[in-house]
Parts: C-alpha cells; sequence; structure tokens
C-alpha cells in the first residue's frame, strides 16, 4: 500500500493533521455531515453530529456541500478550523458510481 497526500491534506511526522491552509499544527474536527441516500439518486438526507455529540437528522441541517455536488450517492463531510490562521475547512469523501472521491474544501457554509 502506498501512503499519498491528495491535494490540501497533509500530517506532520507524528501524523497530526495540518491546517489545509497555512499547514499550522493547531487544527480542530468538530463537526460530520452526512447527506445520506437510501438509494443512488434518492432525495438526500441530511444529518448534523456537532461538537457537543447533539445528533441533527432533519432537512434544516445546513450541509457544507456546495449545491449541486452533492453526487449519485453518500457524502460525508468532517469540518475544522486552525487556531494558527482560523481557516475554517470540510474534508470531505463523496461516493459516485462505485468510487469514493476525496476533497478538501474552505468554509462555503454557515
Amino acid at each position: 500500500m502506498t501512503a499519498f497526500a491528495p491535494q490540501g491534506l497533509a500530517f506532520d511526522e507524528d501524523s497530526r493533521l495540518l491546517c489545509p491552509h497555512c499547514k499550522g499544527d493547531y487544527v480542530h474536527v468538530d463537526n460530520a455531515y452526512v447527506a445520506g441516500r437510501p438509494r443512488e439518486d434518492s432525495e438526500v438526507f441530511p444529518v448534523h453530529v456537532d461538537d457537543s455529540g447533539q445528533v441533527r437528522a432533519d432537512h434544516s441541517v445546513d450541509l457544507p456541500i456546495p449545491e449541486g455536488q452533492i453526487g449519485r450517492r453518500h457524502v460525508i463531510s468532517l469540518t475544522g478550523w486552525c487556531e494558527t490562521c482560523s481557516a475554517r475547512f470540510a474534508l470531505e469523501f463523496k461516493q459516485h458510481k462505485g468510487q469514493t472521491y476525496f476533497a478538501v474544501r474552505r468554509q462555503s457554509w454557515a
């Protein structure tokens, strides 16, 4: 197995996640979002687990995934921020046609 670092994803020698913007190592990942679909191309059911462990699973959840980019299946997004530069970001895993894609996004949500 080959180790690799997708664009925007970096770790230090102790396996600490580095900020995708400034490469600082004081990074917090606080929220988890899932845009689930029971079947391919069906309605999206958003779920949010916040930094206090509270779970919301309804259509009032504001997903950190750009409109129209959820794809045909599921998306899992872990959102975080950096103490060094205050940047907010999302680490996103998207299932599409049997393949999984990874992206690092700048904050585009409220």
